[in-house]
């Protein structure tokens, strides 16, 4: 039997690992603030894979997939918690900054009591040559999970594709705002077929929203790093030129 969406779990836990280490190098260039935020919220995504693969590659016992899956969703509220300062950062609106991270710290903290004492030991499902030890929990922490996912996600998106739309002579804030905006669509995607769609039917959504999640990391980063690297390109440019 092959755990297969605990598989993908762990690749994109790799992914994202290897991602937050190159946003690291990028940020020790720059010592930017966006960079910084980017890079955390990459260390909490890599973690949340992590201990969401735990449901078949840490442990076979569904008593103890309750404490990796508290622990995956505790780290994905806080990469939830990163992203939505990024925006406003962006828009420069600090005030909406610390009153967004405030409260879905709140929401976080409710949402991991939760999950760790509405969670029920993991239901154990068969699928031809596949297994998946799917989570069971209270009803309101998954809609509690769900606003908080929304709420980043839907104002990270509207932001970026809003600067999209206001920068278009300027190439590298253009390329940038589409892939963060694209990438975070890959991601709205992913999570509605993972803790929405999945649930409901099979787990081929599940692994469907997994790695169509995965790709939105990818492309996420490939924005960053390509315009830090462009503009670490003009900088040395205009120096030369001096």
């Amino acid at each position: 039997m092959i755990p297969i969406v605990a598989w993908v779990d762990m690749a994109n836990a790799v992914i994202a690992g290897v991602l937050a280490l190159r946003l690291f190098v990028s940020y020790k260039k720059s010592y930017s603030r966006s960079i910084k935020l980017f890079f955390i919220t990459y260390v909490f995504f890599a973690l949340y894979m992590f201990f969401a693969a735990g449901a078949g590659l840490l442990t076979k016992n569904p008593d103890n997939m309750v404490y990796t899956n508290t622990l995956s969703f505790a780290f994905l509220y806080l990469a939830s918690i990163m992203v939505i300062q990024i925006p406003f950062l962006f828009m420069k609106h600090d005030t909406w900054e610390r009153t967004s991270t405030l409260l879905l710290a709140a929401m976080g903290a409710a949402g991991i009591w939760g999950i760790f004492t509405t969670s029920s030991p993991h239901e154990f499902l068969i699928f031809g040559p596949y297994v998946y030890w799917r989570p069971i929990m209270g009803g309101w922490v998954r809609i509690l999970s769900g606003v908080i996912a929304l709420y980043a996600t839907i104002t990270f998106i509207t932001v970026f594709l809003k600067l999209r739309r206001a920068s278009t002579d300027n190439p590298t804030v253009y390329r940038r705002s589409t892939h963060l905006a694209y990438g975070m669509i890959c991601l709205l995607i992913g999570s509605v077929l993972n803790f929405v769609v999945g649930i409901a039917t099979s787990f081929l959504a599940i692994l469907a929203g997994t790695l169509i999640a995965g790709l939105g990391l990818i492309i996420m980063a490939e924005g960053i790093l390509r315009a830090e690297r462009q503009t670490e390109e003009k900088i040395s440019s205009e120096k030369n030129n001096a």
